[in-house]
C-alpha cells in the first residue's frame, strides 16, 4: 500500500502528523473528521489509498451523512462525495443531504443549485423527483428552477454518468466444516447458486475502512456479524459490541453520530402506542442500523414490556453489550417488523405511530432460537433454520407465505439480504 509521506491539514489549528504507511492509519486513527484533507490529498493520485477512501465513502454514505462532522465539511468535499457511486435506494438520499448541510449555514444558500447537479436526475424515479419538487424548502428558494436542473436518460445535462442505485442480495451462509463456510446466492424461484468457500482467519484486519473486496454481513437484528474477504476467500465472526474494537465502538468512534433527543421517539408498544419522556431501564436486545441510524426495539429489565427507541440517543447503545436475545426485528419502509419470544408478529408504524399484533405461527410449532428474520425487496422473510424452510411477509398484501425451500445438508447460519459488490460476485462464479 503506498505511503503517505507528508502532513495532511484538517483545519488551520489540527494537523494528522506523518505516516509510515496509510495502512496504520487507515485502520487505527481513521475517523471521517478527517475525509476532507484525504479528499485533498489522494484524489489527484491513483493509488490503493485512494479507491479504499472512495468505496469507503461509498458504501457508509448514509453513516457519514448522519454524523456530526459532514455538517461543517466545506463545499468542494461535499461535491466530491455527492459525485461518488454511493451505495444509495434513492436518488433522495442525496437530496436530503444536500439539505441538511445548505440549512447549517444559511449562507450555503448561494450553493443550492450547484450542489443539485449532483443528483443523477436521469436515474430519479419519477415519485422521487415530486418528492424533492414538492419541498417546502424548495417551493421558498427554487420555485420555478427545478425542472431547468434535472434532466432525463435522453437529454442528459449533468453528467449521469451511471445509475448508483444498489440492489441488495439475498445470499445463504452455511458451515460447510468447522473453521468453513460457505455462500449461496440466490437467483430466484427458490434456486440458489453456489459463490464460493471462505475459511476462518482471525488476522483479517476489523477496522472500519477496508478494500472494496472486504464486505461485512450482518444479521440476528444486528447482533451478530461475520467479515468476508471476496478475494482471498477468508472469513472472521466480528465481536458487535463491548469494548473499543468491537463492531459497534468502531461505528461510533469514527462516525460521531449525532444524538439529538427532541428528534428521538420513545415509546411502549406492549399494548397500544404509549410515547413517554422519562428514560427507562432497557435491555439491548436489538440493534437495527436504518437510514444510516441505530434503533432499538428492547423489553424494558423490570416491568417486561416491549419498548422502541428510534433512533437511540447515546453512545451506551453503541458500547455496551447485548442482553438476552428475546426480538427478532428489521425496519421497511418507515415499518418496523417484530416478533417477540412468544412467537407474537407486530407490525409497528414508525411514521403514524401504530401497532397491529397477530399470531400468524401459532400452529406451526416454531422455536424462536431456531428463527431468522430479515428483509429484501421491500419484504419480510423468515428462516426456519432447522428445516430451511423460508416464509416471506408480503408486506403490501400483509399475509405469510412459503417462498421456499433450501436443499443440502449443511448447518444453516443464516439468510440475509446485503450488499455485495457485483464485479467480485462474479468473479466467484468463474472461479467455482
Amino acid at each position: 500500500m503506498g505511503n503517505v509521506q507528508i502532513p495532511i491539514e484538517v483545519s488551520s489549528h489540527q494537523r494528522i502528523p506523518s505516516l509510515e504507511s496509510s495502512e496504520s492509519f487507515f485502520g487505527k486513527n481513521f475517523t471521517v473528521q478527517h475525509i476532507p484533507a484525504l479528499i485533498n490529498h489522494l484524489k489527484n493520485e491513483t493509488s490503493v489509498n485512494y479507491n479504499m477512501l472512495n468505496s469507503f465513502l461509498s458504501r457508509n454514505f448514509l453513516r457519514l451523512i448522519n454524523g456530526e462532522y459532514f455538517l461543517e465539511f466545506p463545499l468542494e468535499a461535499v461535491k466530491y462525495i455527492l459525485s461518488l457511486d454511493l451505495c444509495v435506494e434513492t436518488e433522495y438520499s442525496i437530496f436530503q443531504a444536500i439539505l441538511n448541510w445548505i440549512q447549517h449555514d444559511q449562507c450555503r444558500i448561494v450553493h443550492l443549485q450547484e450542489l443539485l447537479k449532483c443528483i443523477r436526475w436521469c436515474y430519479t424515479f419519477k415519485t422521487c423527483y415530486l418528492h424533492i419538487k414538492e419541498n417546502e424548502f424548495m417551493i421558498k428558494n427554487l420555485p420555478d428552477e427545478l425542472d431547468a436542473l434535472s434532466c432525463e436518460p435522453n437529454e442528459c445535462r449533468n453528467s449521469c454518468f451511471n445509475s448508483r442505485i444498489k440492489e441488495k442480495h439475498l445470499i445463504s451462509l452455511y458451515f460447510l466444516a468447522e473453521n468453513k463456510i460457505g455462500m449461496s446466492l440466490y437467483t430466484g424461484d427458490n434456486f440458489w447458486s453456489y459463490c464460493a468457500s471462505f475459511d476462518e482467519d482471525d488476522q483479517i484486519p476489523i477496522g472500519v475502512i477496508s478494500e472494496e473486496h472486504v464486505v461485512d454481513v450482518i444479521f440476528d437484528s444486528g447482533r451478530t456479524g461475520v467479515r468476508f474477504d471476496l478475494v482471498q476467500k477468508k472469513y472472521r465472526f466480528l465481536d458487535m459490541s463491548g469494548s473499543p474494537s468491537a463492531y459497534y465502538n468502531q461505528l461510533h468512534d469514527c462516525f460521531k453520530p449525532k444524538f439529538d433527543r427532541e428528534s428521538s421517539y420513545r415509546a411502549y408498544i406492549q399494548d397500544g402506542v404509549k410515547k413517554i419522556e422519562d428514560w427507562v431501564d432497557l435491555q439491548k436486545n436489538t440493534l437495527i442500523e436504518y437510514k444510516g441510524e441505530m434503533h432499538i426495539i428492547c423489553y424494558t429489565q423490570k416491568e417486561q414490556k416491549l419498548y422502541v427507541f428510534l433512533p437511540v440517543e447515546h453512545v451506551h447503545w453503541y458500547n455496551s453489550p447485548f442482553a438476552e436475545h428475546r426480538i427478532h426485528a428489521c425496519i421497511v419502509n418507515d415499518v418496523c417488523y417484530i416478533i417477540t419470544k412468544s412467537l407474537s408478529f407486530r407490525v409497528f408504524d414508525m411514521l403514524k405511530k401504530t401497532i397491529e399484533k397477530s399470531k400468524p405461527f401459532a400452529d406451526m410449532h416454531l422455536s424462536f432460537d431456531d428463527l431468522q428474520m430479515d428483509q429484501h425487496k421491500s419484504n419480510i422473510i423468515l428462516l426456519i433454520k432447522s428445516l430451511k424452510k423460508i416464509m416471506m411477509f408480503d408486506t403490501r398484501k400483509k399475509v405469510w407465505t412459503l417462498m421456499g425451500q433450501i436443499h443440502f445438508e449443511n448447518k444453516m447460519i443464516a439468510l440475509t439480504s446485503t450488499y455485495m459488490p457485483v464485479q467480485f460476485i462474479k468473479k466467484m462464479y468463474a472461479k467455482s
